[in-house]
């Protein structure tokens, strides 16, 4: 008996040592160093260079992601590895700080992803079997490169027209302040969408007043997205408010995106 516990003991110390010995942490991190003056303000930039920080650490954990068996089985593009980067991966800003020399001044911003090989493959392979949820991640995830992309040929109008000084000019550099600002916004109701987003699960919000409280934030910055509408008329049914489901869902399809409220007539939800 005393035999059969010591060899029990000894088995269990012996899986709980190989268990240990696979897992790791692995931290990748990266630098964005975003000079900004003119018609670009410092949150203008700040908001950006913070966008693009989390946005390229993730795009280097996407390559470990690829390497993991759960996702060589299964058939993904590029757009599809971000998007399960994100949803399974929480980037921080470990550190952000403003910078000056002769020639120009701005921010530098440091984001860091941490992925624990022991858990990984396990929350990869629960996103891939949530289509929905992965659908909405790449959504997102091909919104804010849209935005950073505008930010980009914004910057580059910024620098061209920095230092001009004639009425004409003038008029062009407020007009670039606007879009800076607009596209800011934008960002940051990203942000708030990715917050209710990470509260998604098995297609509901597994606290619906958080994620309203998220969604509401981000359509007071944006009203005019329509997939944000489809997703606060979700969260509102999982707690059982139908007219406002409704009232959601029609905004959606007044914004051009219909698919909820012709789903929910079919059922009789929404009159």
């Amino acid at each position: 008996m005393k035999q059969t516990i010591k060899s029990l003991i000894m088995s269990l110390l012996f899986l709980l040592i190989s268990t240990l010995s696979y897992a790791e942490i692995k931290t990748f991190t990266c630098t964005v160093k975003q000079p900004f003056g003119g018609s670009q303000s410092p949150d203008d930039a700040r908001i950006a260079s913070i966008a693009k920080a989390k946005r390229e650490v993730l795009e280097l954990a996407g390559t470990y992601l690829e390497s993991l068996t759960v996702v060589k089985n299964v058939v993904v593009v590029k757009d599809e590895i971000l998007a399960i980067a994100a949803g399974v991966l929480k980037t921080k800003i470990v550190s952000q700080k403003n910078y000056a020399t002769e020639d120009a001044f701005g921010i530098v911003v440091v984001a860091e992803v941490e992925v624990d090989t022991n858990i990984m493959e396990k929350r990869v392979k629960r996103l891939l079997q949530d289509s929905t949820l992965l659908k909405k991640y790449r959504k997102i995830q091909q919104r804010e490169k849209e935005l950073l992309a505008k930010v980009e040929k914004l910057e580059k109008l910024n620098r061209k027209f920095r230092s001009s000084t004639s009425q004409e000019q003038e008029l062009e550099k407020e007009n670039l302040k606007k879009s800076f600002k607009k596209v800011s916004n934008s960002l940051k109701a990203v942000k708030w969408k990715k917050k209710a987003l990470a509260l998604w699960d098995n297609g509901e919000y597994t606290d619906p007043i958080r994620a309203l409280g998220y969604l509401n934030k981000a359509i007071y910055i944006n009203p005019y997205d329509a997939d944000t509408h489809i997703d606060r008329g979700i969260a509102y049914a999982n707690i059982g408010d139908i007219n406002k489901m409704c009232s959601d869902f029609r905004k959606a399809c007044e914004l051009g995106n219909c698919t909820a409220i012709t789903s929910v007539k079919k059922n009789g939800n929404c009159r």
